[in-house]
């Protein structure tokens, strides 16, 4: 399953008959996570069943929603994830400069979303990160998190999907944002590029990935003198630069 097939899915509904259970269980796991608590999970898969046409599908309906409940409640018991994400990404010297052009007081935070895009991105580069997820890779307070966020979107580093307000038994809540870096490609022309692969299995091990990724890219203490190789490798200073 991948997030373009399931937001299709999602949106499109059923399209040929005899997928209605097993699209049934992939939107569990999907709406799971996204952050929807077992009872909106249900509910969202009962509206959804609602708006099917019937042309593909004979089962009746309040045989579906029993099934529903079967299926989430399979999927929040046994915790299914949607995926663990990649565990082996690609970070380059450029990737690394880039990155350093911006913000010092946001690098921590764009860092994150950066290794967490290598990790879940699709196709089009977006990807869902709970703020949970994002203070724990940054190390750093949900509300530094927040705060973050809305100062990268404001530099348009970042494009934000925010996900609408739902309410549940418990009050307010909203399912994770989803992401897309916006990070100026041609920012950086180092004619030392070059890239290592590293081992990546928690949002809490990111900070630690990045420093030795950068320990290793710019090794005999080049690292040290990052704003100076900087400034002889940019070609077009633009936004937000500290």
């Amino acid at each position: 399953m991948t997030l373009d097939s399931l937001e299709l899915l999602d949106k499109n509904g059923l399209t040929h008959p005899g997928t209605r259970n097993t699209s049934l269980c992939k939107l569990a796991i999907y709406y799971k996570a996204q952050g929807a608590p077992k009872e909106h999970c249900k509910k969202k898969l009962i509206t959804w069943m609602n708006a099917q046409d019937k042309r593909y599908y004979k089962t009746p309906l309040d045989i579906c929603y029993k099934e529903i409940k079967r299926i989430v409640d399979g999927v929040y018991k046994k915790n299914i994830h949607l995926k663990q994400g990649k565990t082996e990404i690609e970070i380059s010297r450029n990737e690394i400069l880039t990155l350093y052009y911006y913000n010092k007081f946001l690098r921590k935070t764009l860092d994150a979303l950066f290794i967490h895009s290598k990790r879940y991105g699709d196709k089009n580069g977006e990807f869902f990160m709970t703020y949970e997820q994002l203070a724990k890779a940054a190390k750093v307070t949900l509300k530094t998190a927040t705060t973050h966020i809305k100062s990268l979107e404001e530099l348009k580093i970042i494009e934000v999907t925010r996900s609408p307000l739902y309410f549940d038994e418990e009050g307010p809540r909203n399912t994770p944002n989803k992401y897309r870096l916006n990070l100026n490609i041609e920012l950086i022309n180092d004619q030392r590029n070059k890239s290592i692969k590293t081992t990546v299995k928690n949002p809490s091990e990111y900070s630690q990935i990045m420093t030795q990724a950068t320990a290793n890219l710019f090794p005999n203490l080049e690292w040290a003198r990052m704003d100076e190789i900087l400034e002889s490798v940019i070609v077009n200073k633009d936004r937000g630069y500290s």
